[in-house]
């Protein structure tokens, strides 16, 4: 994998998870990027719909994943953003699995 090609901008799962199966060994790290720094990645607003009673919103997350500001937000902007939600390590694996394997396909 090329590390120096890895940003923001061309991320195919952007998402909230915790990193216990990198603690426990379980996914391998499998680079460094030089230079690195959180500045440079962001936190991005997340969206959360509620399809029941037709509302949405958009939360900001600061770098521990504390909601430092919520607001209402029109159903159809939410789809703009990523899904707010804390992603199992299973979840992850399953996502991450078939987007590589979309991207090598195309």
């Amino acid at each position: 994998m090329d590390m120096a090609k890895l940003n923001p901008e061309n991320a195919i799962l952007v998402g909230k998870f915790g990193d216990l199966e990198i603690l426990r060994k379980n996914w391998p790290v499998v680079g460094v990027l030089k230079d690195w720094a959180p500045e440079g990645w962001p936190m991005l607003p997340m969206a959360r719909i509620d399809e029941a009673i037709g509302r949405a919103w958009l939360a900001t997350y600061d770098d521990s994943f504390e909601c430092v500001e919520e607001k209402e937000i029109d159903i159809e902007a939410a789809s703009q953003y990523p899904y707010d939600r804390m992603m199992g390590a299973g979840a992850v694996e399953v996502r991450l699995t078939s987007l590589i394997r979309a991207a090598e396909d195309s």
